[in-house]
C-alpha cells in the first residue's frame, strides 16, 4: 500500500481525495482505516460512535465532517512516530484537572509554560461519548498534542457496592477518551494503580508481572488499562500507588486531623507500598510527554517503601515539626489487617519497580520525608 501525499488533514487524520478513506501520512500507517458504511465495513451502530457523530453534527452539520465515516481506526506505527519533537509550548488537555492529582498536573504544565485546558467534569464527562467527542471538534483546543487522564473513581471500599459506577468511570470512560484521542491524533497518558496486583509477591512488581486485582476497584482500573490500549495503541499507561496531595482527601490529611482531634490512632502495619506525592507524579507525567515516550505501561511511584503505620507516623511527626514547630514522638498502635476489616481486600505488598521509567531517563521522585515537608506546608 502506498502512502497518499498531499491529502487534507483533519485532527491528525488524513483523507484521500476520493473514496472517503483515511490514512496516516509519511509512511507510518500500514493499514487503511475502513470507512463507515462502506462495503468493507458496514455501519456498526455502536453507541459510542453514534454519540460522537451526534456531537460532530452540531459543529459541522449532518455527516459533513470526514470523521463520520471512521469506523475502524487501526494504525500500526514504528518508533519514529513517537520520537518527533515539537515546538513548545503545546496544548495539553488534562481530564480531571481540578482533582487531587490533576490540579498539580495543571500547575506543573503552566510552570513549564505549556498551554493547558482543564475542563470540569461537567464540561467533559468521560462517561458520556457525546461529551468526550468534543476533543475532536476542537472545543478544548485546536492544537492538542497530549491528553493526561487523571479522572477516576477512587472510593476503593465503596466500589464494592457501586461496581457499575466504578466500571463506568474507570473502564468505559477511558476507552471512550482513548478512542477519540486516536481519531484526533492526540496522544494519551492514562493513570492507573498498584491495585491491579494481588500483593502476593515479596519483591517489586514490574510492568510485565501478571495482574490479579482483589476487588472491584482494581478490576475496574485493569479494565480501563485494557480498554485504553485496545482503542489507542499510542497511549502511555502510568501505574502509581498510595497517592497523596493537598488538593483533596488523602491518607496523611486524615491521620493529621485525627491526631489533632485527640483520637487514639490504630493503623495497619502489615501492608507495604510506596507513598507517592501528587506534585512529584505530576512532574513525572509531564517529563513523559516532553520526552515523547514510547507507548506502553510504566510504573511511577515514590522511592521509599513503608507500611501504612510508618507513613502515618512520619506524616504526623512532619506536621508537628514543620507547622507546630514542636518535636514530638507520636504514638500509633500498629495493628494487623485483620484487626481493621474493610469491604475491599487490599494487596499486602504493592511496591512497584520504577526501573523501566528510569531506563528512559526520567528522574526519580524525592524522598517521602522531603515530599511530606512540602505537603504539610500546602495544607489549608
Amino acid at each position: 500500500m502506498s502512502v497518499v501525499k498531499g491529502c487534507a488533514e483533519v485532527g491528525g487524520i488524513h483523507r484521500f481525495g476520493h473514496g472517503g478513506k483515511y490514512i496516516w501520512d509519511d509512511g507510518w500507517a500500514v493499514r487503511v482505516v475502513r470507512s463507515k458504511g462502506s462495503k468493507d465495513c458496514p455501519s456498526t451502530g455502536n453507541s459510542a460512535e453514534e454519540g460522537i457523530e451526534r456531537t460532530l453534527s452540531r459543529y459541522y452539520g449532518p455527516r459533513k465532517h470526514p470523521l463520520f465515516r471512521v469506523s475502524v481506526l487501526t494504525i500500526l506505527t514504528p518508533y519514529n512516530l513517537y520520537n518527533q519533537r515539537y515546538p513548545i509550548p503545546v496544548n495539553f488537555l488534562v481530564v480531571g484537572g481540578t482533582g487531587m492529582l490533576g490540579s498539580d498536573v495543571v500547575a506543573e504544565l503552566k510552570k513549564r509554560r505549556h498551554e493547558v485546558a482543564a475542563p470540569s467534569s461537567v464540561e467533559l464527562d468521560i462517561t458520556n461519548p457525546e461529551s468526550v467527542a468534543q476533543v475532536v471538534t476542537g472545543v478544548f483546543g485546536k492544537n492538542i498534542r497530549w491528553c493526561i487522564n487523571c479522572a477516576a473513581y477512587t472510593a476503593v471500599d465503596l466500589a464494592e457496592s457501586e461496581s457499575d459506577q466504578a466500571m463506568t468511570v474507570n473502564a468505559l470512560g477511558p476507552g471512550y477518551l482513548a478512542n477519540v484521542c486516536q481519531m484526533a491524533g492526540v496522544r494519551l497518558i492514562h493513570v492507573s494503580t498498584d491495585f491491579v496486583f494481588d500483593g502476593v509477591k515479596t519483591e517489586p512488581y514490574t510492568e510485565t508481572d501478571k495482574t490479579n486485582p482483589l476487588g472491584v476497584y482494581g478490576r475496574s482500573k485493569l479494565a480501563g488499562e485494557q480498554s485504553v490500549m485496545a482503542a489507542n495503541a499510542s497511549s502511555v499507561i502510568v501505574r502509581t500507588s498510595w497517592l497523596y496531595g493537598p488538593n483533596g482527601k488523602s491518607f496523611p490529611r486524615t491521620m493529621i486531623n485525627a491526631y489533632l482531634a485527640g483520637k487514639q490512632l490504630r493503623v495497619v502495619a502489615d501492608q507495604t507500598g510506596c507513598p507517592t506525592y501528587t506534585a512529584d507524579l505530576a512532574r513525572t507525567l509531564v517529563d513523559i510527554t516532553e520526552k515523547e515516550m514510547m507507548p506502553g505501561i510504566f510504573h511511577a511511584t515514590g522511592e521509599d517503601v513503608m507500611s501504612w503505620h510508618g507513613f502515618a507516623k512520619l506524616a504526623i511527626e512532619t506536621y508537628c515539626r514543620e507547622e507546630l514547630r514542636e518535636s514530638r514522638e507520636v504514638e500509633i498502635e500498629p495493628i494487623p489487617t485483620e484487626a481493621y476489616p474493610t469491604p475491599a481486600q487490599r494487596p499486602k505488598y504493592s511496591v512497584l519497580s520504577n526501573a523501566k521509567l528510569r531506563d528512559q531517563g526520567v528522574e526519580g521522585m524525592r524522598s517521602v520525608g522531603e515530599c511530606l515537608s512540602e505537603y504539610v506546608s500546602r495544607l489549608d
